[in-house]
């Protein structure tokens, strides 16, 4: 199993991009311990269109690996009957493989998410797994943003017709089935930041498809007793983000990132006990008892709105939320 203790950098709401690092620009960050696995940025050939793998037999023996799965390699697609983009990073050469879908913050994108999360890179270390990127559709004023189940609370809510929203989970649900097969995945993770944080917490409540979840900086914005299943889920946030305490809707009566997994302590049915803390450094990680399936939040001392990372821009820590947070579902 991996052992990490290092953190990777969030995705912001505001889609503010993070700067490239490269391997061995983690300036500021404490240095790994002997053994530690260090997640690298990686690089790679053009994308290939996975529309040429759907296309029809001849192609799918041309492009096929081991066990008939979709071989490693950078893809871009389009889920039909929608109008933006996917791109997808497979490893290892066949299954069965984890498919984790990776939802940006608001006003951000494939890259954005990324180049923070490095979920490409972990890719890599880890081998047999499907990382899909899909983009947020366009929603009025506010940018590419994710459907979340906040836009009809507030004073903001009367300038969004909630109605007129793509069905995220709907969309998040099909993007798996369309891929899944293909790519011989055995289980799915979803893992997003911020707005994309709010909408993996949406989608495991109300979704088909997620297996668990890992979020920075997400709140459970419907109403808990929509959720259709208990479901494991790992939250992060940083004390300096203001959704540490307070709604990210002002004025709300919304949860922030900590009643949002207290929430799903009772979804998971945890009993009423005090939940284990244990603290590595500046991380606190709370782990409650006697659920059906496990729910755990980590706080981030002085950490703000991000996803922590040694090379994120906004503060490296030592902490980890793509390696511990995969060394976790990996023990699901």
């Amino acid at each position: 199993m991996l052992h990490v203790v290092f953190l990777a950098a969030l995705v912001g709401c505001t889609g503010k991009k993070e700067p490239n690092a490269a391997p061995g620009d983690d300036a500021g960050a404490k240095p790994a311990p002997q053994g530690e696995v260090h997640i690298p940025k990686p690089s790679g050939p053009p994308f290939r269109d996975y529309a040429d793998f759907k296309k029809g037999d001849a192609s799918k023996k041309k492009m096929k690996g081991k066990q008939g799965c979709l071989p490693r390699g950078r893809y871009k697609l389009q889920v039909p009957g929608s109008d933006t983009s996917v791109i997808m990073v497979v490893t290892g050469d066949g299954g069965p493989r984890t498919l984790v879908v990776a939802l940006h913050g608001g006003s951000g994108d494939a890259k954005t998410i990324l180049d923070q999360t490095r979920w490409d890179g972990m890719a890599e270390v880890a081998g047999n797994m499907a990382v899909v990127v899909p983009h947020a559709a366009k929603m009025g004023d506010y940018g590419e943003r994710w459907n979340t189940g906040k836009w009809d609370e507030g004073e903001k809510s009367e300038m969004i017709d909630a109605s007129s929203l793509r069905d995220d989970v709907a969309y998040l649900d099909e993007l798996v089935r369309y891929v899944s097969g293909d790519v011989c995945a055995e289980r799915v993770l979803a893992a997003g930041f911020s707005n994309g944080g709010q909408m993996a917490q949406r989608w495991l409540c109300q979704g088909s498809e997620p297996d668990g979840a890992i979020t920075a900086a997400g709140t459970l914005l419907v109403d808990p007793g929509t959720c259709k299943t208990a479901r494991p889920i790992r939250g992060y946030i940083g004390t300096k983000d203001k959704l540490y305490t307070e709604p990210p809707l002002e004025g709300s009566s919304q949860p922030n990132a900590v009643e949002s997994i207290e929430a799903w302590a009772k979804i998971n049915q945890c009993n009423d006990a005090e939940p284990k803390v244990t603290k590595n450094g500046d991380e606190s990680c709370k782990t409650w008892k006697g659920c059906t399936k496990t729910t755990s939040l980590c706080i981030v001392d002085g950490f703000p709105h991000g996803w922590p990372a040694p090379w994120s821009s906004k503060k490296k820590v030592p902490t980890n939320a793509t390696a511990s947070g995969w060394e976790w579902f990996e023990a699901q």
